[in-house]
């Protein structure tokens, strides 16, 4: 069976990310490209994502007024036509277990001094699959993905009201810069 290609999205064919990988059996997670059609999927599942995370920390208002304006359907059709942002989903038996988004291009605070740097962007695991294992797997897939958009390195921010994320990123093994640009 042939597997559809994407329609000019700049992201190539649809492929699996981490096929054979320990834990991407049937019941587990398969990471992937995202694809234009999908954007209305992703952008719900992006909104939810970000509003299960942030919302309680936020201003409902101004909470609504940035989801409409970064997970809108339309922004993600977008992103995903963009050739220099990588969509990588986690696709589980049930719908979408996580995502990554990698932006080529974005300009990186002063720490950022290695080269050709490639910035993880956006990455969420739904709570389901939240330790077992599924994060590591969206992250090697991001590492992978960054040496294909060219990347000689890999930076993120995050928020410092986000200890889990903090964590996972310090264990793997993450350079760490306390300070906010």
């Amino acid at each position: 069976m042939s597997r559809p290609k994407s329609s000019g999205t700049g992201i190539g064919p649809v492929r699996p990310i981490d096929g054979g990988a320990p834990g991407s059996g049937p019941e587990h997670p398969r990471l992937r490209a995202a694809r234009v059609e999908e954007a209305a999927a992703l952008s719900a599942f992006m909104t939810r994502m970000f509003t299960e995370a942030f919302g309680a920390d936020n201003n409902p208002d101004d909470l609504a007024m940035y989801l409409r304006r970064s997970y809108s359907a339309a922004r993600q059709r977008k992103e995903l036509g963009d050739p220099d942002i990588r969509t990588i989903i986690a696709e589980g038996p049930a719908g979408l277990a996580g995502y990554a988004m990698l932006r080529r291009g974005s300009v990186p605070p002063p720490v950022v001094t290695q080269p050709d740097p490639v910035e993880l962007w956006r990455f969420y695991v739904d709570t389901p699959w939240k330790g077992g294992g599924l994060a590591q797997r969206l992250m090697k897939a991001v590492r992978h993905e960054t040496a294909l958009l060219g990347g000689g390195s890999l930076w993120l921010s995050v928020w410092e009201r986000n200890p889990r994320a903090i964590a996972f990123y310090r264990k793997g093994s993450w350079m760490w810069d306390r300070r906010s640009s």
